[in-house]
């Protein structure tokens, strides 16, 4: 008789399930738990990170903006009838500019008067004094520099036949001469602009209603008015 055989095969294949069972479950040391912060540290970069943020956003919206407009300067015409007050226009006519700051700051114009009044036209004023003499010495003269359009309130550099004749003398468009006095008008180079009216352009509208007389095909003041500037 042949002894029965013992059924080594199932308890070895459980043997190893078990072995297998233990030897892959994670021990308690080595399971990954959060760390422990204590709670007067919790949220202490908190402030940090939200003065970064808002940092980002201030560049962020200062990217965004138009560019700021330049800033030119004032000067102010004073006149018995009231201010106007002229934005200089160095982006257009830089010589320009220059020599007419230049004959404020030295006071050049303190003497210096509107003479010349032409309705719907222009105002003219500058070298000529209240008593209808010149102021001397001339200035000197700038070369031309006709960019800017005539619109109203433009004002301009008055001058010879000569292009580059100007100097002190100016005048204040009170109707839109673009055709007239721009280049490729009635004078082909045309005039220089080099200042706007900003404020007080009733008060240019009111000196060329100024009752006027002839005088060489130009319509004189009755009465010149004098001025004073002020850079502002």
């Amino acid at each position: 008789a042949t002894a029965p055989q013992h059924n080594t095969t199932h308890n070895t294949t459980q043997h190893k399930r078990t072995q297998s069972n233990c030897t892959t479950r994670p021990r308690a040391e080595h399971i990954a738990m959060p760390k422990y912060v204590p709670p007067e540290k919790r949220g202490k970069h908190m402030p940090l990170l939200l003065a970064v943020m808002c940092a980002a956003a201030v560049i962020v919206i200062f990217l965004l903006l138009p560019p700021a407009a330049p800033t030119y300067p004032i000067v102010r015409i004073s006149t018995l009838y009231g201010n106007i007050d002229i934005r200089l226009r160095p982006d257009a006519a830089p010589a320009t500019v220059e020599s007419f700051v230049k004959l404020v700051q030295e006071r050049f114009y303190d003497k210096g008067s509107f003479y010349r009044s032409e309705e719907n036209f222009i105002v003219q004023g500058g070298a000529r004094t209240a008593s209808r003499g010149w102021i001397q010495p001339q200035a000197p003269n700038v070369p031309l520099e006709a960019k800017l359009p005539h619109v109203r309130g433009a004002v301009g550099l008055a001058r010879a036949d000569d292009p580059s004749s100007g100097n002190s003398e100016f005048y204040i468009n009170v109707g839109d001469n673009s055709a007239h006095l721009g280049p490729g008008g009635a004078t082909p180079l045309g005039y220089t602009v080099f200042a706007e009216v900003v404020a007080g352009m009733d008060v240019a509208d009111r000196l060329s209603r100024l009752p006027t007389e002839p005088d060489h095909g130009l319509q004189m003041l009755v009465t010149f008015v004098p001025f004073k500037m002020t850079l502002l």
